[in-house]
């Protein structure tokens, strides 16, 4: 039996990375920051098992209990994260190729978009055309993410539990 989740879809994929890469404008966002949000874009109903910063605890958590649950909730977060690595790094590599993302900040870990307002427009473009499940949630959730730090105790890393934030620098 042949089935289709959009997590593991290439082109679903790159939107969603888009649409992370909008929200941060020039300045760009991790690569591991990346993953995280792009996991829960996908599974959002899997951000209530997150540890989130108590501020913007209640209100994220009452908007994801009103979304639909339209796709399969995966039936191990420790499988399904490692899984979406591989579409994921297609998807980065595919950008950085075409000229999308700073090279040389990938390699150090980083996606930043290239300084060109051909990029800019591309990006918010294809942001623009992919429709996330409910505007009002995709805003609050990306900027609670964007805002928790990413390593050390109490980072995204240790308080989503899908990386490991011990020997972070």
């Amino acid at each position: 039996m042949l089935l289709y989740h959009p997590a593991t879809d290439f082109y679903h994929c790159w939107m969603r990375f888009a649409s992370l890469l909008c929200q941060r404008n020039s300045r760009g966002i991790e690569a591991d920051r990346a993953r995280i949000m792009d996991f829960y874009l996908c599974f959002p109903h899997e951000l209530l098992a997150c540890r989130l910063p108590a501020s913007y605890s209640k209100e994220l958590r009452a908007l994801v209990r009103l979304l639909p649950n339209s796709y399969e909730n995966p039936y191990s977060t420790r499988q399904a994260f490692p899984q979406l690595k591989r579409v994921q790094s297609h998807v980065v590599m595919d950008m950085v190729g075409k000229d999308i993302l700073v090279p040389q900040a990938y390699r150090e870990g980083h996606l930043q978009p290239e300084a060109d307002p051909r990029v800019d427009e591309l990006l918010q473009a294809v942001a623009g055309n992919w429709l996330s499940r409910d505007a009002a949630w995709h805003q609050l959730a990306v900027s609670v993410l964007l805002d928790v730090p990413l390593n050390g105790k109490d980072g995204l890393k240790h308080r989503s539990g899908l990386m490991e934030y011990k020997y972070d620098a």
